[in-house]
């Protein structure tokens, strides 16, 4: 995966462009909580706190949601999360258009929920 977007990157392809349920590259990173792509994504400057269409959600509320629904192999959720918001993604704000906080986008995985607590997510 990280070979096919760091190819896409360098032949030009924008990272901010709209893609599944109309997230970014950094949306689908975080959903997958693959924390190589999302440094990647984060040295591009490309919007954190960019709110998808579908679903109302910032990439951190992607990757809070995709580490209970998702859970893909070799994921990092928690480096992903702490990356993000080391970059300056917001904690405070809604996870997705229903108004759920990040602790609630990630019931069902309490070591995620943690680590948004451990930012001073409620």
């Amino acid at each position: 995966m990280l070979a096919a977007a760091v190819l896409m990157l360098e032949l030009g392809f924008d990272p901010a462009a709209r893609g599944s349920d109309g997230g970014t590259a950094l949306h689908m990173a975080c959903w997958m909580g693959h924390l190589p792509l999302v440094e990647r994504l984060l040295a591009l400057k490309v919007p954190i706190d960019d709110v998808d269409p579908t679903h109302g959600g910032t990439p951190l509320g992607w990757a809070a949601f995709g580490s209970v629904h998702r859970r893909a192999e070799g994921a990092d959720y928690v480096g992903v999360i702490d990356r993000l918001i080391a970059a300056g993604a917001s904690i405070g704000v809604a996870g997705n258009g229903a108004g759920r906080s990040m602790v609630e986008m990630a019931d069902g995985n309490p070591e995620i929920q943690a680590a948004f607590r451990r930012h001073g997510a409620a």
